[in-house]
């Protein structure tokens, strides 16, 4: 149950830090000419959660086919499939031409 507490206050905590970092970001829009480098980092930080957000779900699927494949190539090397000892040297397994 404190769970839900703990992810308020972290919510919170990442939503003071993104309204400083606009608010910063919005002050150097101001004066571009005279704070470009400044502008452009704080651009940058602002920029990788909404990476991270696009990002998160095709980094979860593709950590799930690879785990899949291994346990599929495991499965078919204890029921006798000599094409998964070489797994690791080829990108093709079982079904392909050698």
């Amino acid at each position: 149950m404190r769970a839900r507490p703990a992810n308020a206050r972290l919510t919170a905590s990442n939503a003071a830090v993104l309204l400083v970092l606009l608010a910063a970001e919005g002050v150097t829009i101001l004066r571009v000419r005279e704070l470009v480098t400044p502008h452009v980092f704080i651009g940058t930080v602002l920029v990788l959660p909404l990476l991270l957000r696009l990002l998160g779900p095709a980094v979860v699927i593709l950590t799930v086919v690879l785990l899949a494949s291994g346990v599929g190539c495991s499965w078919r090397a204890l029921r006798g499939c000599r094409c998964c000892s070489r797994c690791t040297r080829r990108a093709s397994c079982c079904g392909s031409a050698p």
